[in-house]
């Protein structure tokens, strides 16, 4: 990133405070585990290494609390504009598979749209069968 560059880095190195709490293995707390969240930008299974803890035990804790649930989709959505950033840094660069997938799935108003066509052989058309299975009313 360049020194204008305004955007957060994502970085899944634990912070000092974080790897503090890790060495001296203290009772694991609702804001330890929101701090492991926050710099593992939401991702359960990258808090739960930094922690030290099974990802199920961080599952339980946000599945406990609304605070959590709240800071994970914030965070993912975090990212998700960073994504977006970089995905249109490359449209701006000219990256012709950027410009496609865009227009894939942001241009399709204006026809932007794949489309398959099937066809029988020599572009006749598909004959299609249709059988129907009835109950027997004997059984």
């Amino acid at each position: 990133m360049n020194k204008t560059d305004t955007r957060p880095e994502l970085s899944l190195v634990p912070s000092a405070p974080l790897a503090a709490l890790i060495k001296s293995r203290q009772k694991l707390e609702t804001e330890h585990v929101a701090e492991a969240l926050r710099e593992c930008k939401g991702m359960v299974a990258s808090a739960a290494r930094h922690l030290r803890v099974d990802r199920s035990t961080v599952n339980r804790y946000i599945k406990e609390s609304a605070y959590l649930r709240q800071i994970v989709k914030d965070e993912r959505e975090l990212v998700t504009d960073i994504t977006e950033l970089k995905l249109f840094d490359a449209i701006a660069s000219g990256e012709a598979w950027a410009i496609c997938f865009y227009l894939k799935t942001q241009g399709k108003d204006r026809g932007y749209v794949e489309r398959h066509e099937l066809t029988g052989r020599d572009g006749e058309n598909i004959g299609v069968t249709f059988t129907f299975d009835r109950p027997n009313d004997n059984d």
